[in-house]
């Protein structure tokens, strides 16, 4: 996939306004924070580990102050409503076992659990293979590439169709603009500004 010298121009403008080292850093160690609680706890995750792990993830770092909004309504609050049974299925069937042929099935079954937080999961067991996927992000991708390179995005039946196709368009980002993990969301969130 092609990135238009136009589009290419516009990701420099976002990240030079919107991402510095001290904002990826500091989204890393919240990172790493969520990370330390999924590890310490396999198979033994309480309701109290899933809401600390989502306060983690929806950390962010803006003006040098720690922010809770790094996703704000990208996945629900409700998630850690679910039975523990149920929430140490979801971690070890994504986290660990990097299952997306579940994720379906877990996404029907659960409260609050949806491509993004599926993705989320995802993105914390391996951040160099995995990228971040919600529908805003998916919107600035298609600004990016283009409406015909998101379409088996959006088209996608399965979970794994969807974010098998949104995580290739992700890594081409990545590669041709050189970004930081931490920093494809805040492109594609301050694309659509």
């Amino acid at each position: 996939m092609a990135i238009s010298t136009e589009a290419l121009k516009h990701i420099m403008r976002v990240r030079k306004k919107y991402s510095s080292l001290e904002r990826i850093r500091e989204r890393r160690r919240y990172e790493d924070a969520a990370i330390a609680i999924i590890d310490g706890c396999f198979d033994k995750l309480t309701r109290e580990d899933v809401k600390r792990i989502i306060d983690f993830l929806n950390r962010d770092f803006r003006g040098g102050r720690s922010l809770q909004d790094r996703f704000l309504g990208g996945f629900g609050r409700d998630i850690p409503d679910n039975s523990e049974d149920d929430l140490n299925e979801l971690f070890i069937e994504i986290y660990w076992k990097e299952n997306l042929d579940a994720a379906d099935s877990l996404m029907s079954r659960l409260n609050g659990v949806s491509d993004g937080f599926i993705s989320c999961l995802l993105y914390l067991k391996d951040r160099n293979r995995y990228n971040i996927m919600m529908p805003g992000l998916i919107d600035g991708m298609e600004r990016i590439f283009g409406r015909d390179a998101v379409r088996p995005i959006r088209q996608g039946r399965t979970f794994k169709e969807r974010y098998e196709a949104f995580n290739k368009l992700a890594h081409e980002l990545r590669r041709i603009c050189k970004l930081e993990p931490q920093e494809v969301d805040i492109i594609l969130w301050g694309i659509m500004r």
